[in-house]
């Protein structure tokens, strides 16, 4: 018996020094760059569900949270990466209404981090265009998962330039923030909370509130706040 499990073990070893990443791969991204956990972030199990339903069955990839503002579309989609974190490899966060190009590049940096040195990226030897190109062909021919997160994505044309072409949709996900909803197929619209999430919500912030009251604000109001949702 004990010569059995010598062999196993000698196995693991053998092998995971071959390849670590085959039996000691890290249950969260290698690379990121959201923001802290939402502390106060209640509520919506129904939607982060939804989204991981969609990325797991590998038929799209891509999918959107449309709605007014103020009912935490951006909170909702940074609570699934950080809730999900373990799927992927490299998380990165876009703010669509910014300087896409430049995000590009310190995406560079982290992308990095996944490549020999002699297939590093130097982004300096190279117009903005064609940083954004070899970036989007290293992700379509590594095998690294993804998930891209395009904050106010309103303008289809604009984002479409960013998005690497995916042989297969399996983690290699985006999910985008949108306030127009005709513009995504693959989409859930975020309303106001249900009464139930609205009292977590309350509870939350104001925990020493009468409970008649907090009862009274979740009826009233079907909470949509920006640091709660």
């Amino acid at each position: 018996l004990v010569l059995k499990y010598l062999w196993i073990f000698y196995f693991v070893f053998y092998f995971s020094s071959l390849n670590p990443e085959i039996c000691f791969s890290t249950p969260f991204p290698k690379a990121w760059n959201l923001s802290d956990e939402n502390l106060f972030f209640v509520g919506r199990e129904e939607q982060l569900q939804n989204i991981h339903e969609f990325f797991n069955k590998g038929e799209r990839r891509t999918f959107a949270l449309t709605g007014a503002s103020g009912f935490g579309k951006t909170q909702i989609a940074k609570k699934f990466a950080q809730q999900f974190a373990g799927d992927y490899d490299l998380i990165w966060w876009f703010d669509a209404k910014q300087d896409m190009p430049n995000q590009f590049e310190r995406l560079t940096v982290a992308l990095n981090t996944f490549l020999p040195a002699n297939e590093k990226i130097v982004s300096s030897s190279m117009s903005k265009e064609a940083l954004i190109d070899t970036v989007k062909n290293t992700l379509r021919i590594k095998p690294i998962k993804y998930l891209f997160i395009f904050d106010n994505a309103e303008d289809y044309k604009k984002i479409a330039k960013f998005i690497p072409y995916a042989h297969q949709n399996f983690r290699k996900n985006i999910l985008l923030t949108s306030r127009i909803v005709s513009l995504w197929p693959d989409r859930i619209e975020i309303g106001k909370f249900k009464r139930e999430e609205s009292l977590h919500l309350i509870k939350a912030n104001l925990p020493k509130a009468p409970k008649e009251e907090m009862i009274k604000l979740a009826e009233q109001n079907g909470i949509g706040l920006h640091h709660g949702v």
